[in-house]
């Protein structure tokens, strides 16, 4: 029972920031539409969150899966 829990924990956490990448992705994608000056700005600002929101998860699912394994 404590297992399957942990695996549906697991998906939501792996689901989460890929879902959250998208909402930033659409929402910076528009800010650019308006904003053209800003282009490079942008990107770079999304680049990086992009980076720290995988490390995160990769933290996360290290973590699950060492809880998993004790």
């Amino acid at each position: 029972m404590e297992n399957i829990i942990i695996d549906d924990i697991v998906v939501e956490i792996k689901l989460l920031p890929r879902v959250i990448l998208r909402a930033v992705e659409t929402e910076l994608i528009s800010y650019k539409v308006r904003h053209p000056e800003e282009q490079d700005e942008i990107t770079d600002m999304y680049t990086r969150l992009r980076k720290t929101v995988l490390d995160i998860l990769g933290d996360a699912s290290r973590k699950i899966e060492s809880y998993k394994n004790e």
